[in-house]
């Protein structure tokens, strides 16, 4: 396995050979001609800077913790080294800005301290030939959520100018660092039409404010979510970006699957049917990335999935059952290779752990397969793959193989012929 990933690197680099550290592995392709859909392609596999810039204490009087309010400790150098040496291509640093601005004067303006911490691991990122998305994330719920549409109140009015500054003080960064508008978007009451009118307004406004900040920003990829991040309300962000006319933006929605799966509410299978039409969690991931890539990616439009993950990864095997987890990892990457899509795993300090210093995953299947998923399939048990017997087995026991176009070799340590013996052609173990 090491020397497979060793060779999978070589050939990384042999492919990106000609481009800078800085230029994200482009080659010799002139800055800022890339599509969304290029530049979506090139982001390949990515990995969330999860609950460090963007964890905050809404309790005002209480003093600001910074990137560790949530536990994490500061990000190090080498844990953005890391997230390149696992294969990822491209970074989300979510960012809130709650209670790192102060008014002045009618004016939100941002602790220049922050926005220089910020920025140092920005620039790792950069240095480290990763793409990064720079994110501006809790604030939608702590704040803006409570925009009545009016464009002179407090909310609008602070949201804009935080962005005139985000904008301006990251305008000369390359090409590979993108920005997004904002985080799971939503608003207080009114019907989905008014609704939608205020996230339309507030992504038009950063998108005015990061084209007119000069530098690289006039051609930066920008990255706009669709209301709550839902792939099922697509259709009015596609009509906003295609009257814009602009070849460098990107669309951007969240998955975490079926919510019954992925919290485990009754449904612990990724195959197992979820009501009386037979629809599984597979199929609503087939559904849901068809979604994404009709609307935007045959409109040459990119996509980028922000967020990915199931939503019971931090309770463990309390929740969800490993290998039905895995079955999700493995799929939803077909799926996103299949249709031209970046991935963003979310982690929040569950997935690689930032602790020790070692940075390597907290649970090492999940690891593994996520970088098994950036190559190819894999192969598992059809049903679950964990059996539990109460007494001795009496009888021989059949375990089905999902094989997805492999070869079943051997079981390490069984002996075939004695232990268990398979057949090809239903590609069925017997124990």
């Amino acid at each position: 396995e090491q020397t497979k990933k060793e060779e999978i690197q070589e050939e990384k680099g042999a492919e990106n050979a000609g481009g800078s550290a800085t230029d994200g592995g482009i080659g010799n392709k002139q800055p800022f001609t890339l599509t969304s859909r290029e530049y979506v392609e090139a982001m390949g596999h990515g990995w969330n800077l999860g609950n460090s810039f963007d964890g905050v204490d809404t309790d005002e009087s209480e003093e600001d913790k910074g990137e560790t309010e949530w536990g994490n400790p500061t990000v190090t150098r080498e844990l953005i080294h890391a997230i390149k040496e696992q294969g990822f291509n491209s970074i989300r640093i979510p960012m809130t800005m709650f209670k790192r601005y102060t008014e002045e004067n009618g004016k939100a303006v941002v602790d220049e301290d922050w926005l220089a911490r910020y920025k140092e691991v920005v620039d790792w990122a950069v240095e480290e030939g990763l793409y990064v998305m720079v994110n501006i994330h809790h604030d939608s719920w702590i704040w803006l959520k409570y925009w009545d549409g009016d464009k002179e109140a407090e909310e609008y009015v602070r949201f804009v100018q935080l962005w005139e500054q985000l904008a301006d003080y990251f305008k000369d960064e390359p090409e590979q660092v993108c920005f997004e508008t904002i985080n799971e978007p939503d608003f207080e009451g009114e019907s989905d039409e008014e609704k939608q009118e205020k996230l339309d307004a507030i992504n038009l406004a950063a998108y005015d404010v990061i084209r007119a900040s000069g530098g690289n920003s006039a051609e930066r990829m920008i990255v706009i979510p669709t209301m709550n991040t839902n792939h099922e309300k697509c259709d009015p962000l596609l009509k906003l970006i295609q009257d814009l006319d602009d070849t460098h933006i990107i669309a951007t929605v969240h998955y975490y699957g079926e919510w019954v799966f992925s919290a485990n509410l009754g449904i612990t299978g990724f195959d197992e049917a979820i009501d009386d039409d037979g629809k599984t969690a597979r199929t609503a991931a087939d559904s849901a990335m068809e979604t994404v890539y009709k609307t935007f990616t045959q409109n040459d439009i990119g996509v980028v999935i922000g967020e990915y993950g199931v939503l019971g990864y931090d309770q463990g095997e309390k929740c969800n059952q490993p290998g039905e987890e895995l079955k999700y990892y493995e799929y939803v990457n077909e799926l996103a290779r299949k249709y031209g899509l970046c991935l963003m795993f979310w982690d929040n300090g569950s997935g690689i752990d930032r602790v020790s210093g070692k940075y390597e995953w907290k649970k090492p299947q999940v690891g593994e397969m996520l970088w098994a998923s950036m190559e190819g399939r894999s192969s598992y048990a059809a049903e679950l793959d964990t059996l539990y017997f109460g007494e001795e087995a009496e009888e021989d026991v059949l375990v089905a193989l999902t094989l997805n176009g492999n070869t079943f070799t051997e079981i390490e340590g069984l002996t075939e012929g004695e232990e268990y013996s398979y057949d090809e052609s239903t590609a069925t173990v017997t124990l």
